[in-house]
């Protein structure tokens, strides 16, 4: 069956949906990996994905490789890789700031448990006034335009060893500073008039907040209903913020325990734990006993706190135990 195409208004139209279940069985889902390129050196110019480049490994060497700044807009967000790849970008010192729907149809409780996750890492999320479509990366080094969403079926995966999964995308890469620096400021302007995710992410803890109440058989008014959710998603932003510093201190001991294993070990761990806990404020030998066996029934504090001291990293004033922070990362608390 042919189209007419004699009313040009019909090249506006939606394609037809295709019902076929012969037609159906012979679309292509899967690419042999062979022919789905990957990428050393990325250069000025329009790329198809997956042939010419996979957009995953495009789009994490264009992150990784910005010195200062990572500018993103994009449609849908949800990939947990390259959330992990922005945290540790941020955990260096660049600058990470990202454009997203709230709404999209993708929005769920696993965004709901990703995006404190980047909130607690000082990357900053927001929502234009209205619905976005683009999808951008800007950094110091690059412009990227794209049709690629930071989702996984847009990225694409290896769904086995010989097949990689994917949507066919264009991607534009351009390394003109003056280009550069244009997107930059346009995206600054817009951002800043953006809404913070954090008031998205509380509207959805609402329902969370009145069932709290609710127990107590008593009913919030709409403020205090409001104040609270915004509390439980501050509280989640913290808890994960002492997660990620429990992991710097533990990345810390490894290197001057170990040396040159990368491997974390139990008493490593429990000396982590208890620079966490003094990190806070300062502690008895039996408080941090005592917070240690929450975690585990058997610790030996005697010998965790020792090793913390011959290597300088905590000091005793009196019956009390302190964090030295200056030696510890090298920078006042």
């Amino acid at each position: 069956e042919k189209t007419d195409y004699s009313d040009k208004e019909t090249l506006f139209l939606a394609p037809r949906t295709i019902n076929d279940p012969e037609v159906k069985s012979h679309w292509i889902r899967d690419y042999p990996s062979q022919i789905c390129n990957t990428i050393n050196t990325i250069k000025d110019g329009l790329y198809i994905s997956p042939f010419e480049c996979r957009a995953r490994d495009l789009v994490e060497k264009i992150i990784n490789e910005a010195k200062e700044y990572v500018y993103i807009s994009t449609e849908s967000f949800t990939d947990t890789d390259i959330i992990q790849i922005l945290i540790n970008n941020s955990i260096k010192g660049k600058t990470i700031r990202i454009l997203t729907n709230s709404e999209s149809q993708d929005f769920n409780d696993r965004i709901r448990e990703l995006y404190p996750r980047l909130m607690a890492n000082k990357i900053e999320l927001k929502k234009p006034g209205d619905p976005l479509h683009a999808k951008l990366i800007i950094t110091d080094q690059r412009l990227v335009v794209s049709s690629v969403n930071l989702n996984k079926m847009n990225l694409g995966y290896s769904k086995k060893k010989a097949l990689w999964r994917a949507n066919t995308e264009t991607i534009t890469v351009e390394s003109n500073h003056d280009i550069i620096e244009k997107a930059k400021l346009n995206y600054e302007e817009i951002f800043k008039d953006s809404i913070s995710l954090l008031d998205y992410l509380s509207e959805k803890e609402t329902d969370y907040a009145v069932s709290i109440f609710s127990v107590y058989e008593i009913k919030p008014e709409k403020e205090v209903k409001e104040l609270f959710s915004r509390f439980i998603v501050l509280s989640d932003i913290k808890l994960k913020k002492n997660l990620y510093l429990i992991g710097k201190y533990a990345s810390i001991l490894v290197k001057k325990f170990n040396k040159s294993e990368t491997t974390i070990k139990k008493q490593d761990f429990f000396c982590a734990m208890v620079l966490y806990f003094l990190s806070d404020r300062k502690h008895t030998e039996q408080e941090l006993k005592e917070k240690l066996s929450e975690i585990y029934y058997d610790t030996d504090i005697k010998s965790i706190i020792g090793r913390l001291l011959e290597h300088n990293l905590i000091t005793k004033n009196e019956d009390f135990y302190q964090l030295s922070v200056e030696k510890l990362l090298g920078e006042p608390k």
